[in-house]
């Protein structure tokens, strides 16, 4: 059988069946084959699906496998490490509620018809405010896990600071279309 005989077949084929159905039948059919083909699509993606996403009370496993592993931590450090950890994560926590509150009413001036100036500069203010106060924290929490190293260790803390600059620093969107010109 030649190729375009191969070919031919299955249209004559469908030709045949659309021919023998009735119109609504044959949507029936179709309206199931996507039906069918949708479940496939969905049960593909939550199968197929990262579940282990990282528990953001307890910060992100591999940072704290990172500061761990790198500085060499003992078990009395382990636990202190815990500590501080869990003590850094409520500051920050309490830091990003009241900095969404500020958002939000920084943003609710355009509810008005003109923004208040007086307002808007206090707003952002406090957002700076907030900002640096999270910064201030964290190299606080920093100075404090650098104190928790013996003599020894000192030197892998240095190497620590770096990687963990990265990963704290906010990072670019990714995947973004770049902006249209002239909008």
């Amino acid at each position: 059988m030649r190729r375009a005989d191969q070919v031919r077949m299955p249209l004559k084929i469908l030709i045949s069946i659309y021919t023998d159905m009735k119109k609504e039948s044959l949507l029936t059919t179709l309206v199931v084959l996507l039906l069918i083909m949708n479940i496939g699509i969905v049960t593909f993606l939550v199968m197929h699906r990262d579940h282990e996403r990282p528990p953001r009370p307890d910060g992100p496993p591999h940072v704290d496998r990172l500061i761990i592993e790198t500085l060499k931590f003992d078990d009395e450090q382990k636990k202190k490490f815990e500590v501080m950890k869990h003590e850094h994560h409520e500051q920050m926590m309490r830091i990003d509620e009241e900095y969404k509150n500020v958002l939000e009413k920084y943003f609710s001036l355009l509810n008005e018809g003109k923004i208040n100036t007086s307002e808007k500069d206090s707003l952002e203010k406090e957002i700076g405010r907030l900002q640096l106060n999270k910064a201030t924290i964290t190299l606080e929490h920093f100075r404090q896990l650098k104190a928790l190293c013996k003599p020894e260790q000192q030197e892998h803390f240095k190497e620590l600071i770096p990687e963990l600059t990265k990963i704290i620093l906010p990072h670019p969107p990714r995947d973004l279309p770049p902006p249209r010109e002239g909008n």
